[in-house]
């Protein structure tokens, strides 16, 4: 999730813009791939807002908030952490590598 939203961090669109060079059509192009980047991490972070948050009931206990909007209305991931009978399980800090069976 920290590297879909890297990717779309307002500088990281514009060094992608910037290296792609003067052609209208490929200029086109990132800049449509920015934007269906953009909804897909909006929505992946609610997805993931809503499982974190379903979990909470009983032992479980979430503080923080999952999807945050920054100063320039862009949707980030916020400071969380996921407890279980008051221990922390999991904070928006952890790094997780994917699993590959």
């Amino acid at each position: 999730m920290n590297a879909a939203l890297a990717r779309i961090n307002p500088e990281a669109i514009e060094a992608r813009l910037q290296s792609i060079g003067d052609d209208p059509k490929l200029q086109l192009l990132a800049q449509q791939v920015a934007k269906n980047d953009i909804l897909s991490v909006k929505s992946n972070l609610r997805y993931v807002d809503r499982i974190v948050k379903s979990i909470e009931s009983g032992f479980n206990k979430v503080d923080g908030d999952i999807p945050v909007k920054n100063d320039q209305g862009q949707y980030q991931l916020g400071d969380f952490s996921v407890s279980f009978k008051g221990e922390v399980i999991l904070t928006s800090k952890d790094a997780f590598v994917a699993f590959t069976g």
